[in-house]
């Protein structure tokens, strides 16, 4: 059977440092309880450019998982305007805007499609799905105040692969 090998990715901002350490502590202990089952994360600082660590992180990784946690807020250029007296800004009403994940999630989840790994997405109530190409993705919606109630929906999500995995290596 094919150990399965995570990556995960997450915000290393102090606002979602409660929330990234009570999912990080359930998978540890998926990792305790399923001899199979490692994951890693691109915590450790070195001495190298970040982007050549992850994909370096990434070099022997079949799962990638995910948290996508609210970081920015977008919007529609059409949901914009300017106003009669300050002509060097831009308005817009605040229900226009939406929330996303950063950036680099959304880049490493790219990577993640790209190398052909299977992808498990967290998603913060009320964030935006990431992008076209992983807009579709089933994913695990999470509440920040009660991330554990998604553990259910994360448990079952490592069991399907592993049971895939299994089957495919019987």
């Amino acid at each position: 059977m094919e150990p399965i090998k995570a990556f995960v990715a997450h915000s290393f901002t102090v606002d979602d440092a409660n929330v990234v350490a009570v999912i990080l502590k359930c998978l540890s202990r998926v990792a305790e309880l399923h001899p199979r089952f490692s994951w890693e994360h691109a915590e450790h600082p070195e001495p190298t450019l970040v982007d050549d660590k992850v994909r370096a992180l990434f070099a022997d990784k079949n799962l990638f998982i995910g948290i996508c946690t609210r970081k920015e807020r977008a919007i529609s250029p059409s949901a914009l305007s300017r106003p009669l007296f300050a002509r060097t800004s831009l308005t817009a009403k605040e229900s226009d805007f939406e929330w996303k994940t950063s950036d680099w999630i959304i880049q490493e989840i790219g990577l993640a499609i790209g190398r052909d790994m299977k992808i498990i997405l967290l998603i913060e109530e009320g964030t935006r799905l990431p992008g076209a190409l992983q807009g579709n993705l089933e994913h695990v919606p999470f509440n920040r105040n009660a991330p554990e109630k998604c553990f259910d929906a994360l448990l079952g999500m490592i069991a399907a692969l592993s049971l895939r995995v299994r089957s495919a290596s019987s």
